[in-house]
This record gives structure tokens, sequence and C-alpha cells, in this order.
């Protein structure tokens, strides 16, 4: 596959997952204009919106609906994801007691292939069937990302000894692509663990002839720096609105 055809398999995803009974398909994501529709009651989100770099596809609930329409209408694609917007929007969901929360998509440049290697840790593979075996080395209280469940389809781990120090996660979201995370912790970050676990679990998942993706918080340059070493590049934005608690504002958001 090429990239642009691993491309238009991201959007087909979207569109199955978020905006599917919308009647919305993954060219919209190509066109020029934005495209907004009503979301309905059913909808966990006030508004959300994912664009590739063209067009934006939008869901908005009738309570925002109208505006969202003026505001998609002189924006481009992309646009809707400046600060500016982004303010602007955190204005208008204030009035419901929600807050942004926004992502980046990462996928990887399938006309490249990267080999990694760290020599502060021992990188050892996991499959879904054997995973088990590590389940009684993870203190749970130190992983913030990175969580193994009986859904997770592929474990790669970093040991330093008997400890693990560093993971990375595979969960299987179609026939063709894997989500990913990964996570080091924080006394073993900053030696290559992180790129070493990404680019082994991203060649083990092509070489099955899937596509790994990764998302993260938009803040989060440690990450796509991470990826970037792996061959990934920044494919997709998204922006939704989230509760209180999910957005950790706490105190300073009163």
């Amino acid at each position: 596959m090429t990239n642009q055809e691993v491309r238009f398999k991201c959007m087909e995803y979207f569109i199955g997952k978020e905006f599917t009974r919308y009647d919305c398909c993954a060219a919209d994501f190509l066109k020029n204009e934005n495209k907004v529709v009503l979301a309905d009651d059913a909808d966990a989100d006030l508004l959300s919106m994912v664009c590739f770099g063209a067009g934006a596809v939008i869901k908005a609930k009738k309570e925002i609906f109208e505006w969202c329409k003026r505001f998609a209408s002189v924006q481009e694609g992309f646009r809707c994801f400046d600060l500016q917007q982004v303010v602007l929007l955190g204005q208008v969901f204030r009035n419901y007691n929600l807050f942004v929360q926004g992502g980046h998509g990462m996928l990887p440049d399938v006309s490249r292939q990267f080999t990694v290697t760290c020599d502060c840790a021992e990188i050892r593979v996991f499959e879904a069937d054997k995973k088990e075996k590590m389940f009684g080395y993870i203190d749970e209280k130190e992983w913030h990302m990175c969580r193994p469940n009986a859904e997770t389809a592929l474990i790669v781990v970093a040991f330093s000894g008997n400890k693990i120090v560093g993971m990375a996660t595979a969960d299987r979201e179609s026939e063709l692509l894997w989500s990913i995370d990964a996570e080091v912790l924080p006394a073993y970050r900053h030696k290559g663990i992180a790129v070493a676990l990404t680019n082994t679990i991203t060649n083990r998942i092509m070489a099955r002839d899937g596509i790994p993706f990764a998302t993260g918080a938009w803040s989060n340059t440690a990450s796509r720096a991470t990826l970037h070493a792996c061959g990934y590049y920044q494919a997709w934005t998204m922006l939704s609105s989230c509760e209180k608690d999910w957005a950790k504002a706490g105190s300073l958001a009163e």
C-alpha cells in the first residue's frame, strides 16, 4: 500500500467509528469545504471534528449546530484547529460546562523501513497468548498510558534486569489498523527505549500486513518526537468536547 492509500483507510476508519450514521463518507475528508452534520441526542460529544489536511468533518448537537455551521463556513479545514479558534470553541463549550480536548494522529511512512536498537534495556515481544507471563512484573500504579488487558493484541516490553521499565502495546482496531501506545518509566527516559519499543512494535505489525497508528495530545511533543524517529508523520487532527473531570481541569477551570 502507498501512504495515500493508508491515509484513506484511516479516513474510512474514522467515518465508520464516528460519522457513519450521519451520511458521511471518507471522501468528505478530501473536499476543500468543511462538512457539518447534526449529531443525535445519543452522541457523547457536543461537538467533534476531524481533519486530514483538507476539509474538516464536523458533527454538532442541535444546541450549537447553527453556530457551528457559521463557524465552519468561514474557516479552512485545518484552520478550525488554530489556537484562536480553539479559544473560541472553548468559550462556547463553557456555556455547557464542557471543555476542549484535542489531539493528533500519526501514521508510519510505509515507503521507508526503520530499525532501531537499544543497548540499555532488553526488548522482549509478547503475543496475545503469551502476555500473561509478564503481568506479574507490572505495578499498575507506575503506568498511566500502557495498561495491557484482555483485549491487547501485542505487547513489546523493555526489561532492566527483572524490572519492566517500558512498554508498547497494540490493540487491533480493524482488519488492517492497529492502535499503539508506548510508555517508559520516568527514571529510564531519554535513553532511546521508547524509540526502540515503538520501532519494534511497528515492524511487527507491518510484517503482518497491518498498519499501526498512534494518537496523542497536541502538547505531547515527546511522544511526537519518538514517533518521528520511527518514521511516523502527522496525518490528522481532531478536537471534541469533554467533561471537566476528563479534562482534569479541577479548580483552575472554576
